[in-house]
C-alpha cells in the first residue's frame, strides 16, 4: 500500500511485543527491564525454538514480501537488546537472517570505556563515546563474513545521557564518528528515535559532514573549525575557540557515570529544579524518560554498579571539563551574537543557552549526589530511617545552597529560551523557570 516506501527497520528485541521471545531473555545482561523477562516461555509453540530462529522467521516475512513488490523496499534488521538472548556478537541471529536483508548495529552500545574512575561499561546511545563498541565491531565482522552489508544506528542530537536539551554539542565526537563510519563503509544511518530529534549545530554538522571530500574529512580540526565559522559567522580565531570548547565538551562526557541505571532512573533530566529537602521520604527516582510524579528523593535506584562517592567524582569530572570548554565557547559566541547575520545570532544564540543549561545539569548532579552521600552518613550516625527529617548542618547546608545556586542560573537561562527541559519521548516539559522558583521559594 506505500509504493514510495524506501525501506523499514524491524526492532525484534525488548522494544516491542512482536512474539513471544521479544519479551523473554535467555541470559542476565544487568538491565532490569531486560532480566525480568527470564521466566519460563509459555508459548508451546515458541518455547521449544530459539528465539534467533523466531527473529530470522519474521524478518524472513518482511522480505519475502518486499521482494514481490515493483520497488522492493529494502529491510534492515536492527540488533538492539539481542544480548538478552546471546553472547556477542549474537552469531546465532545474525547466520539466520534471510539473503538481502541488511545488518543495522548500534554503534556505540556493548564496549568498555577507560574513566578517571576506571572501566565503565557503554551499553546504551552514546554521544560520549565515539565508538565503534567491540559489539559492533564483532557483529560486522559476523556480517561481512555472509556478504550481508551493515548499517548503524546513532543518536545526533541527545540520548539518555541528557536529553531535556536540544542537543548535547559533542560536535567533534559526531565528527569523529562519522570519519569511523566513512572508513567501514557502512550502508546507511538511522540518526533518530523518539527523542533527541531537534534541529541543531549537531544535525548541521551532520549535513556538513556529506559536504566534504573525502580528504577534507581526514582533516578533522579545519573542517570542524570551518563548519564553526560557516554555522556562527565568525572569524578564524573565534572558530579556533569553538573548536576548543566542543573539544572540552567532550572530554567531559567522556567521564560520564555511564549505566543503565543512572541512564534510566537518576535525576539528570530534571536535575536543576529536584529539591534537596532535609525531610526524607525514602521514595526511589522514577523513570527518567517518561512523565512521573512525584520525583523521588533517594538515588540508590541509580546508582549501580558505581558507590556514590563515584558518581560525585565522575560528575565533578564532568565539570571541570566542562567549565573550561563553556569560557572559551562564550567568548567566542556571546560577542558574535549580534553581529553577522539573523541565523549566524540565532545559532549563537541557541547553542550558547544550551552549553550554559548542561552546564547546570552537571553541577545540580554534583550537589545531588554530594547530598545523598552527606545524608547517608547521616542516618547511619543517628540510627535513623525514611521517613524522617534530618538535622541539619554546615555541610548539609551548603550542598543546598550551591544546588540552589544552579538551580537560578538555570532558571534565568530558561527564561529567555523555551526549548529547555522539555522531552520528546514522552511529549512533556520535565520543568521549567517557574518549577524552580517554586523550588527556590521553599
Amino acid at each position: 500500500d506505500l509504493p514510495a516506501l524506501g525501506g523499514v527497520i524491524l526492532i525484534t528485541t525488548s522494544e516491542f511485543h512482536t512474539h513471544c521471545w521479544s519479551h523473554r531473555s535467555k541470559r542476565l545482561v544487568g538491565d532490569k527491564y531486560m532480566d525480568v523477562g527470564l521466566r519460563d516461555m509459555g508459548c508451546p509453540r515458541c518455547r521449544d525454538r530459539e528465539p534467533a530462529e523466531v527473529v530470522a522467521e519474521l524478518v524472513g516475512v518482511w522480505k519475502k514480501h518486499a521482494d514481490t513488490l515493483q520497488n522492493p523496499p529494502e529491510v534492515w534488521a536492527w540488533n538492539w537488546s539481542w544480548s538478552m538472548w546471546y553472547e556477542q556478537p549474537q552469531t546465532e541471529v545474525i547466520s539466520r537472517l534471510p539473503d538481502g536483508v541488511k545488518l543495522m548495529c548500534d554503534f556505540e552500545r556493548g564496549s568498555m570505556r577507560d574513566q578517571a574512575i576506571g572501566e565503565v561499561f557503554v551499553d546504551e546511545y552514546s554521544l560520549g563515546f565515539v565508538g565503534p563498541s567491540a559489539r559492533f565491531a564483532d557483529s560486522r565482522e559476523v556480517a561481512v563474513e555472509r556478504g550481508m552489508e551493515v548499517c548503524s544506528k546513532l543518536q545526533i542530537g541527545t540520548t539518555h545521557e541528557l536529553a531535556t536539551v536540544p542537543n548535547i554539542p559533542l560536535i567533534g565526537n559526531l565528527f569523529d564518528k562519522l570519519v569511523k563510519i566513512d572508513e567501514l563503509d557502512l550502508k546507511g544511518l538511522m540518526c533518530s528515535w523518539n527523542f533527541g530529534n531537534t534541529l541543531t549545530a549537531n544535525t548541521a554538522v551532520f549535513g556538513f559532514f556529506f559536504s566534504l571530500t573525502s580528504e577534507e574529512r581526514k582533516n578533522r580540526n579545519a573542517s570542524i573549525a570551518r563548519f564553526a565559522e560557516t554555522y556562527f559567522g565568525l572569524s578564524d580565531a573565534k572558530a579556533a575557540d569553538v573548536l576548543n570548547a566542543w573539544d572540552k565538551f567532550a572530554a567531559a562526557f567522556a567521564e560520564y557515570p555511564f549505566s543503565i541505571p543512572m541512564l534510566y532512573h537518576s535525576p539528570i533530566n530534571y536535575a536543576p529544579a529536584l529539591p534537596l529537602s532535609l525531610h526524607f521520604e525514602g521514595r526511589e527516582m522514577g523513570p527518567s524518560w517518561i512523565e512521573h510524579e512525584p520525583w523521588g528523593d533517594d538515588m540508590t535506584n541509580c546508582l549501580s554498579p558505581f558507590s556514590i562517592e563515584q558518581v560525585v567524582e565522575c560528575y565533578s569530572q564532568m565539570s571541570s571539563h566542562w567549565s573550561d570548554g563553556l569560557a572559551s565557547f562564550e567568548s567566542a559566541l556571546a560577542s558574535s551574537a549580534d553581529a553577522n547575520g539573523e541565523d549566524a545570532a540565532k545559532h549563537c544564540f541557541e547553542e550558547l543557552s544550551c552549553a550554559k543549561m548542561v552546564s547546570c545539569h552537571i553541577d545540580a548532579m554534583i550537589a545531588i549526589a554530594e547530598f545523598q552521600k552527606w545524608r547517608g552518613e547521616k542516618l547511619e550516625s543517628l540510627g535513623l530511617k525514611p521517613p524522617c527529617d534530618i538535622p541539619s548542618d554546615d555541610e548539609g547546608l551548603a550542598i543546598i545552597a550551591k544546588h540552589k545556586k544552579s538551580a537560578k542560573l538555570a532558571a534565568s537561562i530558561m527564561r529567555l529560551d523555551p526549548r529547555l527541559g522539555y522531552h520528546q519521548e514522552p511529549h512533556y516539559q520535565f520543568f521549567d523557570a517557574n518549577t524552580i522558583e517554586k523550588y527556590l521559594e521553599m
